[in-house]
């Protein structure tokens, strides 16, 4: 099987593929949105670091992929104590990331 991108909608862009291998493809510092983690709001982000946020669906993440990410050295965070839908997640991370 052949990996490629495709935007799915304007600004995102998709591709199939093994996790480690686009991790190490990507090679961005890795933020690992959980709800144990960090406050997003106590955390301090460089404006010019290229950032790559990684959050899971409703089912998280498998053992196999926890270990994938946590492999990378990611800083944890959270943008509340309560568990979220995911495009709730990223509506409140943009927020976060305007802040900046």
């Amino acid at each position: 099987m052949q990996d490629f991108w495709t935007e799915s909608t304007p600004g995102v862009s998709i591709r199939k593929g093994d996790l480690d291998e686009l991790l190490k493809e990507l090679d961005k510092k890795i933020i690992y949105l959980r709800e144990d983690g960090e406050d997003i709001r106590a955390k301090k982000f460089d404006e010019h670091f290229d950032l790559l946020f990684v959050l899971g669906d409703h089912l998280g993440l498998t053992a196999d992929e926890e270990k994938i990410i946590e492999g990378q050295n990611p800083d944890i965070v959270s943008v509340g104590p309560l568990s979220l839908h995911a495009d709730h997640c990223i509506v409140l991370l943009h927020n976060e990331m305007d802040r900046i």
